[in-house]
Formats: C-alpha cells, structure tokens, sequence
C-alpha cells in the first residue's frame, strides 16, 4: 500500500516538471525583430500638392489653396523609422525625369558672403538744396535783358537784366531828406551843447543825443542797407549826399554759377518782391531718384554705391552713393523714395532723364 503510494507521487511531480517548458513557451514576449518580421506595420497613402507641399491628405481630389489635382506622395522606407517627424515632412523625392525637366542641381552646404543686386528705376533731379530761386528786394519792371536767350550755362556776377524800380527812386528821396534832417539837427544839438559844455560839448553830445536823432539814424541805416543790396556803392551814396543824384536803373546779376531753369523775364514785364525772376541750379552734381520696393528696403544701407546707366548717354556708366532713404511708403505703389548723389561734371545728366541703376 505504501510502496503503490509513493509511485503515485512521483509520476505526478514528473508530469508536473514535463509541462513547465511548454508554459514557459506560451508566455514568452516575441521580440522586437519577431514583431518587424511577423507583422509589418501597413503604409498609408497620402496625397499632396506639387504647388502646394504643405497640403496633406489620405484621399485624391483637388489641392485646397490653388485646385490643382493632387499627386500621391512617396513613402520613406528605410530612413523614415530614424528622421524626426519635421524633418520627414520637409522630405520631397524626385524621379529622373522630374530631377531632369526641373533642372535641378545641388551643392554641398558651406559658409559664404552672398551678394544681392537690386535693380531700381528711376529719374534724376537737380540738388534741391542748391538751388536759387531768384527774388529781388524791391518791385520794378524789366528795362533791358543784358544775356543771349540761348545761353544756359553763366558764371557768378554775369549780369542778366537791367531793372526800374520806382521804390528804390523812393529811398533815395527819403535818404537824402533823412541827411538834410540830421545835417539841422546835429547842427542844433552841438549849439546847444556847447552853451552848456563848452569844451566838451562834442563829447557829451555823442553820449546824449536824443531819441529822435537815434531813431533817424537807425531808419537811415536800414535804407542805405536795403539800397547797397541792389547795387547802391558808396560812391552813389555820396553822389546823392552831395550833389542829390538819384539812381533809377539797377543791373541785376548772378548770385552764383550754375545753369538757368527756364527763361528770362521779357522786357516790359513788371514784377513784385515775390516774383521769382530766374531760377539757377548747379548741375555739377545731380540726383538719381529711384523707387525701392518695401522688400529691397532692409538691403539699404547709407554710403552704399550704385551703377547707373541712362539711354541718354549708351555705353556709359555713371556711379553714385546712397544719400537718402525715405521715411514713408507710397500706399500705391508700396515703395519708398532713395536718392543718390551721381558726379556730372560733363553735365551730361539732365534732370528729368530716366535711368536704372
């Protein structure tokens, strides 16, 4: 009984150790290679734009932002396990005959100094802050023109015109009456204080003359001023002090060099203090003003130089520096007004001119 007791147990615990193995196999976790092998995870189709890569969609159909028709977009195999997901989705592929139509060509990275040419329109200008718009101090009319009508280029003090002027006749009239005032009232001051003074009366006449006396002076000065600006000299003030000779015809003449804007006043023709009688700009230098598009605006930069070439002039190329760049944007045409200071010693620049630069 004892001995069929201990066989029962120990085919048992044999049983037990025989199906070990086989639970062991049946919980074992496959592997990651097991996993890859057995069951490939499936590749879904997506659908982009060739205009428009950005676009992404699981189905065919028209692209969203510009309709044309969606291409299927290929899968990355090999390297799209290892690339980050921004980087896969910048990934774009190319068969031989899309690289070849395309004419697409490629270079290894490396670090260098691109240089970016802007190419503008514009027109030149005279230098506006040389420019001399001509008034005269008083009115008068036009009595004679002392220059050719064809001549464009003068020099400074060339004389232009002669002119009448029934004000300056005026003055003079009231310098002279002024003089003859203060000759008596100078004369009356000094009796009077050479009474009271004696020796000293010249002295003390100049420390004490009277507001009247002062206030003659002072109004006799501005006009003998006003007066030398038209071309009153002091032998013509001395002339009028002595022998009352009044001058009527003044010559008007060039405050500088440079070339004449426009035509002379004709002959006949009156003008008051604010008619503007000639305008007068040197041409020796002239500005090429052109229109920058608000995306060439940050390539700008003040002393930058610029190559020019006008239709006027073929063959030729003029230089230039960066003077100005605007502060305001045209609305319409969203650009921004520069100006460059171009060298015309030749005087071959014309204002008005186009050009490109």
């Amino acid at each position: 009984m004892k001995r069929d007791l201990f066989i029962n147990h120990l085919l048992a615990a044999l049983m037990v150790v025989s199906f070990l193995p086989l639970l062991d196999g049946c919980s074992r976790s496959p592997t990651p290679k097991e996993i890859v092998k057995e069951s490939p995870l499936p590749v879904k189709a997506l659908w982009t734009c060739s205009m428009c890569p950005q676009i992404r969609q699981d189905h065919p159909g028209e692209c969203p932002m510009c309709g044309m028709a969606l291409v299927p977009l290929r899968s990355v195999t090999s390297s799209s396990a290892v690339l980050p997901k921004e980087v896969q989705e910048t990934v774009i592929h190319l068969d031989a005959v899309q690289s070849s139509s395309g004419n697409i060509r490629t270079s290894p990275v490396e670090e260098k100094v691109v240089r970016r040419e802007v190419n503008l329109f514009g027109e030149f200008s005279y230098v506006a802050d040389k420019q001399i718009d001509f008034t005269w101090y008083y009115g008068g009319r036009i009595q004679k023109t002392l220059l050719d009508y064809n001549t464009t280029e003068i020099k400074e003090e060339t004389p232009l015109m002669e002119v009448y002027c029934e004000e300056a006749v005026e003055d003079q009239r009231d310098c002279l009456k002024m003089l003859m005032e203060l000759r008596w009232h100078t004369t009356d001051e000094q009796k009077i204080f050479k009474s009271q003074y004696g020796t000293n009366a010249e002295r003390v006449s100049l420390m004490g003359m009277s507001y009247e006396h002062k206030n003659m002076n002072a109004r006799l000065n501005a006009m003998k001023d006003r007066l030398s600006r038209i071309g009153m000299t002091a032998g013509d003030f001395q002339a009028l002090e002595l022998r009352g000779k009044i001058r009527d015809t003044f010559t008007i003449t060039a405050p500088g060099k440079g070339t004449l804007l426009g035509s002379l006043p004709h002959v006949g023709e009156r003008f008051t203090m604010d008619t503007v009688l000639f305008r007068l700009v040197p041409l020796n230098e002239v500005w090429f003003v052109a229109d920058v598009f608000e995306q060439d605006l940050s390539l700008l930069k003040l002393g930058q130089e610029i190559t020019i070439r006008s239709k006027s002039s073929p063959g030729k190329v003029f230089q230039g520096k960066l003077v100005f760049i605007g502060r305001e944007v045209d609305s319409q045409k969203r650009t921004v007004t520069a100006r460059f200071l171009v060298p015309n010693q030749d005087g071959a620049l014309l204002p008005k001119l186009t050009a490109t630069g």
